[in-house]
């Protein structure tokens, strides 16, 4: 993907951008430590209240803002939701919040990458044909029936 947002900065934009390949392990320093202009990552959010995804990273100071995001109203919306027990009342405040998010674009979303698993008959234990996504940090038993 990085290539191909390269080649539209810079086709449109005129903005030359050098890519930086490194090591996940090492991204959570480079984030936190603020060495970066654009980042280009695939973070899985596979949470479904969106409050959470907010809190973590859109909120003022959320522990995972490294673009230092700051929208006071975002942040109104996101606290009241918190507190909002009323399903319904609470779904209209987050979709508004969502509204602030459209209007004021934290983050570029170019899309879901997806992580097709290859693997041989003969590979046994891993239940591939049942996952829907890859889990970073996930150890699993293997064999291979041969």
């Amino acid at each position: 993907m990085a290539p191909a947002i390269q080649d539209m900065l810079k086709s449109t934009l005129n903005v030359d951008a050098q890519i930086r390949v490194m090591e996940r392990s090492l991204l959570l320093d480079e984030l936190s430590n603020g060495n970066f202009d654009l980042v280009l990552d695939t973070p899985t959010i596979a949470i479904s209240d969106f409050s959470s995804i907010g809190n973590l990273y859109f909120k003022t100071g959320g522990s995972q803002n490294f673009g230092q995001f700051s929208s006071p109203d975002f942040d109104e919306l996101l606290h009241a939701a918190d507190l909002e027990l009323d399903p319904e009342r609470r779904t209209q405040i987050l979709r508004d919040a969502e509204d602030v998010l459209d209007q004021e674009i934290p983050w570029l979303l170019v899309g879901w990458t997806l992580h097709l698993h290859f693997w041989q008959a003969a590979l046994k234990g891993l239940a591939m044909d049942l996952r829907t996504q890859s889990v970073w940090g996930r150890l699993d038993t293997g064999w291979l029936d041969r």
